[in-house]
């Protein structure tokens, strides 16, 4: 078992799982890709360093970017990706591979991933489309604040699924290919399911086995950088896959957005506009 974490300013969450792995008898491999925390991360990695092999030089070179350099460097049978806000521990692990198991090959799993309080986190979907992006930000927005439900069928097959938790054989993980390091932040999930489907994959759900994650806890350390990458990651995937009224009316909102952003001349409003700006001029395996 190789467990692969991306982390960001997400130490309390990785400390926890990181004492529940980094014992006798857990005896998974666990790669950590460290995007320039600014916390407490490089002192728990350090902690770990028993354990727990650290990559990356300190600098944030995208979510995909990680993801492709943990997967080149992991061993196991089965391999599990998680954001470091995802908490999950040796018995966790079994019954991902337990159910796993009973699925289809070649596929990757997304499980259940739920707030403090066990509501379930909308972490699976179709495929995105711009005519459904706003129920889709609607049925967010409800899961967000503890309305959503769980899925009455489980496993079920699925277009997409969430990067803070995906789960597969390491045959299934080769078979899908690398995620695309165009994407810095957001929607580079969709983009790899996609792909992966493309390559033979199957993408499931499972909600019997569920994990805590504190979701959006990085990125509230960072909010004006992952309000311009959600635009960024947009304008891309948009621009790739949508008809030609889907990327003419994906020019028109993002157009939108971005004079927005140019009228509000707050610090907040200029420095939306430059981290957009600084997103448009990276190239792949660029760090930001």
């Amino acid at each position: 078992m190789s467990v692969l974490i991306v982390s960001f300013n997400s130490g309390e969450h990785l400390a926890h799982t990181l004492s529940k792995l980094c014992t006798p008898g857990c005896g998974a491999q666990v790669l950590v890709w460290d995007n320039g925390s600014g916390d407490s991360t490089p002192l728990i990695l350090e902690r770990h360093q028993d354990r727990v092999a650290r990559l990356g030089d300190g600098r944030n070179y995208g979510y995909a970017y990680a993801v492709n350099r943990l997967l080149s460097a992991a061993t196991g049978e089965w391999w599990l990706l998680i954001n470091g806000d995802v908490i999950v521990d040796g018995e966790k692990l079994e019954q991902m591979v337990q159910a796993a198991k009973g699925l289809p090959q070649p596929c990757l799993v997304g499980f259940g991933q739920m707030n403090e309080n066990g509501t379930p986190q909308l972490t699976w979907g179709n495929r995105p489309r711009l005519a459904t992006e706003g129920e889709r930000r609607r049925r967010t927005r409800a899961f967000s604040r503890g309305e959503g439900a769980w899925p009455a069928e489980s496993p079920m097959e699925v277009d997409w699924l969430s990067g803070s938790l995906v789960f597969g054989s390491r045959e299934s993980w080769r078979q899908a290919g690398d995620w695309d390091e165009a994407y810095f932040l957001f929607f580079e999930d969709a983009e790899f399911c996609l792909s992966a489907k493309e390559r033979g994959v199957r993408i499931f759900y499972d909600g019997r086995v569920r994990v805590l994650h504190g979701h959006g806890k990085s990125m509230e350390t960072r909010p004006a950088l992952a309000r311009a990458a959600y635009r960024h990651a947009q304008r891309i995937y948009w621009m790739r896959h949508g008809s030609g009224w889907e990327r003419l009316l994906a020019r028109l909102y993002l157009a939108g957005w971005r004079a927005l952003w140019w009228a509000d001349m707050t610090p907040l409003g200029r420095t939306l506009l430059e981290h957009y700006r600084r997103l448009q001029r990276r190239r792949p395996g660029e760090p930001l």
